[in-house]
């Protein structure tokens, strides 16, 4: 929620299949973002991830359907 913006911000998806939510931003002068991704493993290098036995694979010809539902909403306060 920005109150200064009067928006809110809401997602929704599939914690089973996406179970990890990344937030990065840029924070420059004049140049600010934020991201918000779900995602199937956390955000670390994949040597880190393989270590930890955490990198998700896909077998040939497999696939998977994700779903995910954003809704951007005016608010007054």
């Amino acid at each position: 929620r920005n109150p200064l913006l009067k928006l809110q911000v809401d997602i929704c998806f599939d914690t089973g299949a996406l179970p990890f939510l990344t937030q990065w931003k840029c924070a420059r002068v004049r140049d600010y973002v934020l991201a918000l991704e779900p995602c199937s493993a956390p955000c670390e290098s994949r040597a880190s991830l393989r270590e930890k036995e955490m990198i998700p694979w896909l077998c040939p010809g497999e696939k998977r359907i994700s779903r995910l539902w954003i809704k951007v909403t005016e608010k007054d306060s």
